[in-house]
């Protein structure tokens, strides 16, 4: 795999969002997605089924935001974030042609080793949005995942893992 690939795009950030009502701890990771007309259903508007894809195409650019890849293998097994939990509210229309932007909040559950990823789906420069409906959100929820492996050989193999301290550095 060659560097230009492992690049973080340049518009992927952190940012503040001063979101206190919506009830998102700063910072969030900003990802910006082009909406393209293939995402779309039959009326022209981006199908509901694109969303949780954004959702983890903006996980797989924070994890390369700094520095590690989403997933890997080590001695056959995959280590990686299998999905617990995925819910979302829609509260606007996305539609083809659009750059959005995928704000993303990690929190952190030690206790029970997994991690919540809070979103908004938004349009770009409306960050600091409150918790009602407006044009200005698109959409938002959470993913939950765990860090586990994977072994390929195996039926029903995922086995749940401590999520490793090099990982935990950037999710505080």
């Amino acid at each position: 795999m060659d560097n230009a690939s492992n690049a973080t795009p340049p518009s992927t950030r952190m940012m503040e969002t001063g979101a206190a009502s919506d009830a998102i701890a700063a910072p969030a990771f900003i990802h910006p997605h082009y909406v393209a007309f293939v995402e779309a259903d039959p009326a022209g508007i981006a199908h509901f089924s694109r969303y949780p894809l954004w959702v983890e195409e903006a996980e797989n650019a924070y994890w390369h935001h700094h520095g590690h890849p989403h997933h890997h293998v080590e001695n056959n097994r995959l280590h990686g974030w299998p999905r617990t939990a995925f819910t979302i509210r829609h509260l606007a229309p996305v539609y083809p042609g659009q750059t959005i932007h995928i704000a993303l909040t990690p929190q952190l559950d030690l206790f029970r080793q997994m991690l919540t990823w809070h979103f908004r789906i938004i349009h770009p420069g409306r960050v600091d949005q409150s918790a009602h409906p407006s044009p200005w959100i698109f959409a938002r929820g959470q993913m939950q995942v765990i860090y586990a492996t994977i072994d390929p050989l195996l039926k029903n193999s995922i086995k749940k893992h401590p999520i490793p301290p090099q990982l935990l550095a950037h999710l505080a």
